[in-house]
C-alpha cells in the first residue's frame, strides 16, 4: 500500500486527472462517476469559493406562459431534462485536495408551485428575485431550480435558474428546444423520446486535455502568448468614482436604441467591408475609448461560444470562453483602417478561441487585483 501510494505523488496532474476519469464511486446503491473539471469550470469553482454568498454566477431566466398549463406534465418535462442531461444532475467537491464534479445516475429535479393571484406586485417581486439570486450550493446541489408562479388559470410565469458551472446561454438554448419536444408527450402521457446518442460534457473535459497536451495546445498557447506579450496598462477612463479595493458586482446597465436609419448604414458598411455588425460595432467602442484614453494599445474582452467542435453543438455545459482582443491604434490609422485590424483579430480570436482563459491567465501571470 505504502509504494502504491508513493507512486500516486509521483504522478503529474494530467496523470492524476486520468485516473480520475477511471474511477466510480459507489453510493446509495447507484454508482457516481467522478471526473476532473475543465478549465472553465475550475475558474468559476475557484471564484465561487472566494466569494460563496454571492448569486453571480446564477443563470436565470423568466418566461411568461399566456395559456392553460398541465403543471404536472411541466414538472415530469423538467425531470425528463434532468434525466437526459449529465451537467443537470451533476454535483462539485474536493478529492484530493483537487476539485471534481460528481455525476449522478438520478437526481430529482427541483421543481416549486406558487399560487400567487392574491399576491401583490411586492410580493411577487420579491420571491421571483429571491428565486433567480439565492446562491446555489455546489456541493449539495440541484443547480437547476424551476419554479412556476400561478397568476391565473391562463398566466404563468416560469422562472429557471442554474449556476453558471452547469450551462451556458447556449445550453439553454438547448434546453428550450427539448422542452418543446418533451412537453407534448408529458401531456400526451406518453414515454420520452428516444434521443439520438451524443457527447456529455466530460466528453469535452477529455478532449480539452487531450488537446491542451498536444500539439494543437501548444500551437494555440504560442499564438496568445505572442499576441499578449506586453506590459498592458489599465485602461485610463474618466470616470465618475473611484474603483474600489475589491470587487462589488453592483454595476447596472443602461439600455439605449439605435435608430432605424443608423442601424441600416452601420448594417451596409459591414456588408461592404463583407464583415459583421458585431465587428463594425466593436471598432466603433474601441475608436471611442482611444479618443477618452488617448492609449493606442489596449485589450476588451468578449466571450466566444467555445463549440469549435460539431461533436458538442447539442451538448448542456459550460463552454462559453473569453479571448482578449487586442485595439491597435497606432501610426493615427482611419477608421477603415481600424475596422480592417478588427476584422483580423476577431477572426483569429475565433480560430483560437479554444485555448481556455483561465489557462492561459494561469501560464502567462499577469497582475491581478481584488
Amino acid at each position: 500500500m505504502d509504494k502504491q501510494i508513493s507512486q500516486l505523488e509521483n504522478l503529474s496532474r494530467a496523470e492524476k486527472r486520468a485516473l480520475l476519469e477511471n474511477f466510480m464511486h459507489e453510493g446509495s446503491g447507484k454508482s457516481q462517476s467522478i471526473h476532473p473539471l475543465s478549465h472553465g469550470q475550475r475558474a468559476l469553482w475557484h471564484m465561487q469559493r472566494l466569494m460563496p454568498g454571492s448569486p453571480a454566477y446564477n443563470v436565470s431566466t423568466g418566461w411568461r406562459i399566456l395559456s392553460e398549463l398541465n403543471v404536472a406534465a411541466l414538472q415530469r418535462t423538467f425531470q425528463w431534462l434532468v434525466d437526459r442531461h449529465a451537467s443537470l444532475r451533476t454535483t462539485y467537491t474536493i478529492q484530493d485536495q483537487e476539485p471534481v464534479q460528481v455525476v449522478h445516475p438520478y437526481q430529482k429535479v427541483f421543481f416549486r408551485v406558487h399560487e400567487v393571484s392574491d399576491w401583490s406586485d411586492k410580493e411577487f417581486q420579491n420571491e421571483f428575485n429571491d428565486g433567480a439570486y439565492h446562491v446555489f450550493d455546489l456541493e449539495k446541489g440541484p443547480l437547476m431550480r424551476v419554479t412556476l408562479f400561478l397568476r391565473s388559470p391562463g398566466d404563468h410565469i416560469l422562472l429557471i435558474s442554474c449556476h453558471h458551472i452547469a450551462l451556458d446561454l447556449w445550453s439553454l438554448t438547448l434546453l428550450f428546444q427539448d422542452i418543446h419536444l418533451l412537453y407534448p408527450a408529458a401531456v400526451a402521457g406518453k414515454r420520452p423520446p428516444t434521443w439520438p446518442s451524443r457527447n456529455e460534457y466530460i466528453d469535452f473535459v477529455r478532449w480539452q486535455e487531450r488537446m491542451l497536451a498536444g500539439p494543437d495546445g501548444k500551437r494555440l498557447w504560442q499564438y496568445w502568448r505572442k499576441k499578449l506579450d506586453i506590459n498592458f496598462q489599465d485602461l485610463d477612463l474618466p470616470i465618475d468614482f473611484p474603483r474600489p479595493a475589491f470587487q462589488t458586482f453592483e454595476g447596472a446597465m443602461y439600455p439605449f436604441r439605435l435608430g432605424r436609419d443608423l442601424t441600416g448604414k452601420l448594417q451596409n458598411l459591414a456588408r461592404s467591408k463583407q464583415t459583421t455588425l458585431h465587428t463594425v460595432l466593436l471598432a466603433g467602442i474601441q475608436t471611442l475609448f482611444y479618443r477618452y484614453s488617448n492609449q493606442s494599445d489596449f485589450l476588451i474582452g468578449s466571450l466566444a461560444v467555445g463549440r469549435s467542435r460539431a461533436e458538442f453543438e447539442r451538448t448542456v455545459g459550460f463552454f462559453v470562453n473569453p479571448v482578449m482582443l487586442r485595439a491597435d491604434f497606432k501610426n493615427n490609422p482611419t477608421f477603415n483602417d481600424v475596422l480592417d485590424r478588427v476584422q483580423q483579430t476577431v477572426t483569429e480570436a475565433i480560430e483560437h478561441q479554444d485555448f481556455p482563459f483561465s489557462f492561459l491567465i494561469e501560464k502567462l501571470r499577469p497582475g491581478r487585483e481584488m
